[in-house]
């Protein structure tokens, strides 16, 4: 019900963690947002952008959370500028054409150089593990001469390769 009131937003790390938190509230209050949490007053400010879900969410709660008090001490200051847009944000930094990879990747990363370290490390390090193919255990274990033999056992079925190069 509180993700109907909200305007549907997407289920991930932070609004779940919000939905969650107010329905906890709602109970231990013993009615509907009668506690609320900042950052659903934030929510209904907009402060989390167009695509939250807070242009949807239902009119009534929206009222009832821009009125309580707190939202006054949660607004930005006056005159503050409105936090840009992604494509803002993208052309900011000078990456117009840049997947959203890439702009992730400048968002969180401390600059050019760190990125450019990170590129010229190459690919990450390969680990053979349960989810990679029986193939390619056996190539890799094929590189190896000192490994005699890799055995794979599930209840009473069990796999055993043999190095033939040992």
């Amino acid at each position: 019900m509180i993700r109907e009131d909200l305007g549907y937003p997407i289920m991930i790390t932070s609004y779940s963690q919000y939905m969650c938190t107010q329905a906890a509230l709602n109970i231990a209050a013993g009615e509907r947002y009668k506690v609320v949490i900042d950052e659903l007053i934030r929510f209904a400010q907009g402060a989390y952008g167009e695509d939250s879900g807070a242009p949807w969410m239902d009119q009534n709660l929206k009222d009832k959370l821009l009125a309580n008090p707190r939202a006054a001490e949660l607004a930005p200051p006056a005159g503050a500028a409105a936090p840009p847009t992604v494509q803002e944000y993208r052309q900011s930094l000078g990456l117009d054409g840049a997947s959203d990879e890439e702009l992730l990747m400048h968002t969180i990363m401390q600059g050019d150089q760190e990125i450019n370290a990170m590129r010229a490390a190459g690919p990450p390090k390969q680990y053979l593990g349960g989810s990679q193919p029986l193939e390619t255990l056996m190539e890799t274990l094929g590189k190896h001469p000192g490994v005699r033999y890799v055995q794979v056992q599930k209840g009473a079925d069990k796999v055993v390769l043999r190095n033939a190069a040992s």
